[in-house]
């Protein structure tokens, strides 16, 4: 099941509010290299550490880890992360 344009905006908007913080970590994980893709790495990072729980347990229970990878990536790119 693909995320819906409701569910990706929440996750959106809350990934928004960090910018300056998932920068200022992007060169630390990096510096770590403790992780086979990146982009997988960094965008599951955001999503355990930025994303409140409400947020979390509102997402639809189809949801795979690669539906939640497929919108937090597109969410990084529009924010000029990735």
């Amino acid at each position: 099941m693909k995320m819906d344009k409701k569910e990706y905006l929440l996750i959106k908007n809350e990934l928004e509010k960090h910018v300056d913080k998932i920068k200022e970590y992007i060169p630390k994980l990096k510096e770590q290299g403790n992780y086979d893709n990146f982009e997988v790495r960094l965008s599951f990072d955001c999503y355990y550490q930025l994303i409140p729980r409400e947020i979390k347990r509102s997402l639809s229970d189809e949801l795979n880890d690669k539906h939640l990878f497929t919108g937090l990536k597109k969410a990084l790119k529009e924010l000029e992360i990735l």
